[in-house]
């Protein structure tokens, strides 16, 4: 149980921190032209094979074992469980995904990295309240939660040189902060 606790406080925080390192290096490849190209490339490799599992697997078994018996309209809230995916796997593709977007959208519009900040830890409040207060009617695997962790991934080596040169210039000398991408 300790083990199982442990890892649950970083795995999810570090996945999308990840997430935000590797888009951090397909956009200095200008792999995406446009906020469009970015939708469509991501929902062919995220969103369609998560909805391929949903349709396939999950939708079925749960018909199977009677997960919906009772409900009014199965068939709506096996959809309406896709939308607001709460207590189920692959939630995290469609955060993600919201992730890739909302994250293009703050850094092709504001060159300011402290207002990014500022917008994505407002936006990560938020997805906090989502997940204390409202979680049931979370959309899209609660993308505003991650949004901060996969925003920090996508920046690391931007506030890695800023911190170098704060360091640099106060100490007098070359300071060099360890790593890049």
């Amino acid at each position: 149980t300790y083990l199982t606790d442990w890892i649950y406080v970083f795995h999810m925080p570090a996945y999308f921190c990840l997430s935000g390192v590797v888009f951090s290096m397909e956009l200095k490849r200008n792999r995406y032209s446009s906020v469009w190209t970015l939708i469509v490339t991501k929902a062919k490799r995220l969103l369609a094979p998560m909805l391929f599992v949903w349709l396939v697997w999950n939708i079925p078994i749960k018909m199977l074992s009677g997960y919906y018996v009772g409900m009014n309209h199965p068939l709506l809230s096996a959809v309406m469980q896709i939308a607001f995916p709460n207590a189920v796997y692959l939630w995290f593709l469609e955060a993600l995904f919201c992730c890739f977007v909302i994250d293009y959208i703050i850094i092709k519009h504001i060159k300011n990295q402290g207002l990014q900040f500022l917008i994505v830890g407002v936006m990560a409040l938020i997805g906090l309240y989502f997940y204390k207060y409202m979680r049931q009617i979370t959309p899209f695997g609660n993308p505003f939660k991650w949004l901060i962790w996969f925003w920090l991934g996508h920046s690391i080596d931007d506030i890695r040189k800023n911190w170098s040169q704060i360091l640099k210039k106060y100490s007098g000398e070359a300071v060099h902060i360890g790593f890049a991408l």
